[in-house]
Parts: structure tokens; sequence; C-alpha cells
């Protein structure tokens, strides 16, 4: 894709599973609407796998998972308007408690079926340098798997490319919720399934599955934003499935950190509105198969400054305008659940690298002052056997793999040499 191609925007542990490799195509077309079912999860029936990467031999699969987990419960009023977004953002960072309770006191035990759609891509040309460990990467809020596996310039920002001209193959996927994977609605979207699912699906690789003629002998997760939380949720759960892991766009800030605050208030900035107030130039592509328990961005502007730090060169421009083009809708309910993850993981023994732009809003724009006085050495991988390195990705935001690496990659793939 040149320049000239990306679209101009307005300034418990499951107990079935199985896979099935399907064709690859290229619509983006809705074809019919989406309905929630209370025991198995509605799928769009039109497929977004990302482009393969020119230099991978790649399989799509979808895959259904039927998990047994503890649902939290939504009791706020479903929202009528915009306002009622930026209403719940307010209270989600406010210091009194008090005024932000959305979900009842008792969870409900529930059995879903997910279907996850997904993409395995090894080395066209191996190397044995990581061919035997696979990075099983999840995307965070607001994306699909296209996150990892950019089709605009691919030699330059798409981490699934990178990764394969190491050597290493990639599992990566849509979570459940968004892209082709089943969709999450009425306010039922949360962590605790994308855990299990993870779990599940890294079990499944564990055993040969979804990884053509590799049998893996190590596993690193690799996570973006909410899919950083999302990796570490799991560490802390079943802390012997992972060998190690690389979390992107992600802090762990001391208490005395302002960014706590800060931190809270950057749903704001994104500038979120339900997707009914949204125009459909500013909207993918599939926005119909998502409820109003989701939120869209709001902008290209404010979610350009919050996601890539002041786009200012034409380059930069396009990068804006190609990232924004593959959004998703947020479900608010996963975010308004973020702080039922227990991110501590005093069991996990490997090896993690942290690592975030300069000026992410999780750092409240500042991720070295946040990185030196964090606790992830001492509060969330606690274990004398663990190997916790962190970097600072000079000038990036959030969205840091679409920004100049200045760095990123050989201390990303330097790490992964040592695990």
């Amino acid at each position: 894709m040149s320049v000239s191609d990306v679209p101009l925007l307005p300034s418990s542990s499951p107990h079935l599973s199985y896979a099935l490799p399907t064709m690859k195509s290229h619509s983006s077309t809705l074809i019919a609407a989406l309905a929630l079912c209370h025991q198995s999860l509605s799928s769009p029936t039109y497929q977004t796998a990302p482009d393969h990467p020119s230099n991978g031999i790649c399989t799509d699969y979808k895959i259904e998972k039927t998990i047994d987990f503890a649902e939290l419960q939504w009791t706020d009023p479903p929202f009528k308007t915009s306002f009622d977004v930026v209403d719940l953002y307010a209270r989600m960072a406010s210091k009194d408690p008090a005024v932000f309770r959305p979900f009842a006191e008792t969870p409900r035990n529930v059995s879903k079926t997910y279907e996850i759609s997904a993409t395995f891509c090894r080395p066209k040309n191996g190397t044995d340098a990581g061919e035997k460990t696979v990075l099983v990467a999840t995307h965070g809020a607001g994306f699909d798997r296209r996150y990892w596996a950019s089709s605009y310039l691919p030699e330059k920002y798409s981490f699934v490319y990178h990764s394969l001209e190491a050597g290493y193959p990639v599992f990566y996927y849509d979570r459940a919720g968004v892209g082709a994977s089943s969709r999450t609605l009425n306010y039922t979207a949360q962590p605790e399934p994308q855990i299990q699912l993870l779990a599940s699906m890294v079990r499944d690789i564990r055993g040969g599955q979804y990884t053509d003629s590799i049998k893996a002998s190590k596993i690193v997760l690799v996570g973006h934003s909410f899919g950083s939380f999302v990796s570490t949720g799991l560490l802390n759960k079943f802390p012997d499935l992972a060998d190690a892991a690389v979390l992107t766009g992600i802090a762990f800030p001391n208490p005395s950190d302002i960014v706590n605050i800060l931190g809270k208030y950057a749903l704001t900035v994104f500038g979120g509105r339900l997707i009914s107030d949204v125009p459909s130039s500013s909207l993918p592509a599939n926005a119909d198969s998502f409820d109003d328990s989701h939120v869209a961005f709001g902008d290209i502007y404010s979610y350009a400054q919050a996601f890539l730090h002041h786009p200012q060169t034409a380059p930069d421009v396009a990068v804006a305008n190609y990232t924004f083009s593959i959004t998703q809708p947020l479900p608010v309910s996963e975010f308004a659940s973020l702080g039922n993850i227990d991110l501590r993981a005093p069991d996990f023994a490997g090896k993690v690298l942290i690592t975030a732009g300069q000026y992410d809003v999780l750092c409240g724009g500042d991720c070295y002052a946040t990185f030196d006085a964090g606790v992830q050495n001492t509060t969330i991988f606690s274990n004398e056997g663990a190997v916790v390195e962190t970097f600072v990705q000079p000038g990036a935001g959030h969205g840091a793999v679409f920004q100049e690496d200045n760095g990123a990659r050989e201390r990303i793939f330097g790490f992964l040499g040592s695990v």
C-alpha cells in the first residue's frame, strides 16, 4: 500500500476447542446483522484477516472455545448519549470510589462459546535463531490483529514482518469482541474471558496446534496496551504457560505516581463517543456489528495525539490516517473492569521486557520517570528468578510500533535472543 492508498479521513479452563483453516478474504462488507445469544456468542460472517506478510508462510484459523468464568454483571444505566460516556470516564478517574460502581457485587457463573479469528505465520526463509520460539501476540483495545501486521509500509511498521525477518514465527489473533471474532455485546466484555481464551490457545500451541509444521519449544507472550494487561493476567493465573513476555504500551507506576490519576483520564483524551454519534466516514467498515455498549474514537485528531503523539509531517499524517482506518470500537465494560485483573505474577520466574513510548499517555507523558520509579520488579514480577528489563522508545506515543523505531526493534529482538 502506498501513501496514496491510505484512506483520507476527516481533518476457568475451556472444555471444548477446535480449529479450522479458513480461506482469506479482503471483503470488509457486513453480510448479516449480528445478535447476541446467551450461551453462544455470534461471530461476523465476513473476514478481516490482515494481509499476509510477504516474508511469511501463513494460515488463517477459526478457533472455537467454550469457557466457564465468573461474569461481572453491568448495573449502570445503558448509555443514551455520548455525554453518558464522558461522564463514565470521569467517574472512573474520580478519587471517590463510591461514584464508580458499574457492576453488581456478585458475578454470575456462565459458560460461553467464542469463535476466535487468528493467523499463524512462520518465516518463509526459516532460520535457527528462533524457529522453535513462537510469539503469541495480543493486541490492545480499539484495534484487531491488524495492529501487528500493518499492510501500510510493512517493512517499517509491521511487527509480524520484522519478527519473521528475525526468524520468529508469530501467532496473532482478533481478541473476542472485535475483528472477525465473536462479538461481546450488551456490556459483557471484560478481561477474565480474554485471559482464559489466551491461556487455552497457548496450551493448544504447546500441544502443536495452529503452528503448521513447527512444534513450539518456547512461547513468548507479546502484548500491546490492553493486550499487555491480558498477558500479565495470564502470568498471574498460569505462570508456567509461557517462557517470557514482551509487554508494550504498559507501565506499572508506583502508588505515588500522579499517572495513577492522569492515566485514567487518558480515555477522555482519545475522545470516545457512541458509535451512533460518530459520522460514518470516521467509523470502521464493520461498525454496524457493534452495539452502544461500545464507543468509537471521537475524531482523528484526539486519537492521533494520544496514540501517535503529535503527528507533524506528511508521513506522520499518513500513518495517522492508516491506523485510524483500522481501528475498532471499544467495549466500555472492558475498560471499566480493568481493575479486576490481578497483575501480580509472583510465581512467574521467566524473562520480561516492558517497553513503552516516551510520551505514552499511560505514563502521563513521561515513561522515563514512570519506569524509573515503577513497581515492575518489586510488586508485579517479584519472583527472585524473574528477569525484568525495561525500554523507553524515544519520541514515541502509545502506538509505538507505528512510529520511528529508535532502537525498539533491536532491543526487542535482542531480548528474544536471550530467552
